[in-house]
């Protein structure tokens, strides 16, 4: 049976998303996405120029709540080692609960053009990673904190990216493995421990 025919551009895009974070931008042809979703060409060109205005969009509304959420973790009044925690937190769960958000991230990452990319990056991320910037170098002044930045997202990202080699691998434990909490703090443990080891002249680490 057909699905009921979408009354508004967010219905639209909600049945695209999925399609999207499973076979990618490159992956669909227009016509794939009108015969998948049900929706008729026009319809579609009513509300989006073209497939890259389509995918940009459904990206935005896919990451919109979550971008919210990310950024109301970093809190200049909040102690740095806090936000961090209350970030890394909140990224995992996102990662755990939600497949097709994690697939989004994951099919960006490999199949993107550097033109889309850029698109992706200044409409979605641009704003949240300059705030996670800025509470790198809340928490360690004398580390890099685009690098820094980089692998808050690295270490929460493929832990996730990695879960079907993983769960294959020699200890892996599902009910430590999976549970956001448990990856998290250990993350953050990580970081912490990182970013205040000191060397044998009691200098941090450059």
């Amino acid at each position: 049976m057909r699905s009921s025919r979408p009354e508004t551009r967010n219905d639209i895009l909600k049945r695209v998303i999925p399609l999207f974070a499973q076979k990618g931008y490159n992956g669909l042809t227009m016509r794939e996405i009108a015969s998948k979703t049900h929706i008729t060409f026009g319809l579609i060109y009513h509300h989006f120029k073209s497939k890259q205005d389509l995918y940009v969009s459904a990206m935005k509304l896919a990451f919109s709540g979550r971008l919210k959420v990310f950024t109301e973790s970093i809190q200049d009044e909040c102690p740095p080692e806090k936000c961090l925690e209350n970030l890394v937190v909140n990224f995992c769960r996102e990662l755990n609960q939600d497949p097709v958000f994690t697939r989004l991230v994951q099919r960006e990452l490999l199949n993107g053009d550097k033109k889309r990319l850029r698109m992706v990056v200044e409409t979605v991320f641009a704003d949240i990673f300059e705030s996670l910037c800025g509470l790198c170098h809340r928490l360690c002044p004398t580390l890099d904190p685009f690098l820094l930045a980089e692998s808050v997202v690295a270490l929460c990202a493929f832990h996730y990216q990695f879960a079907p080699i993983r769960d294959l691998l020699p200890g892996s434990r599902p009910e430590r493995d999976n549970d956001p909490l448990i990856i998290a703090h250990h993350i953050c443990h990580l970081l912490e421990n990182g970013i205040t080891r000191k060397n044998p002249k009691g200098d941090k680490l450059k």
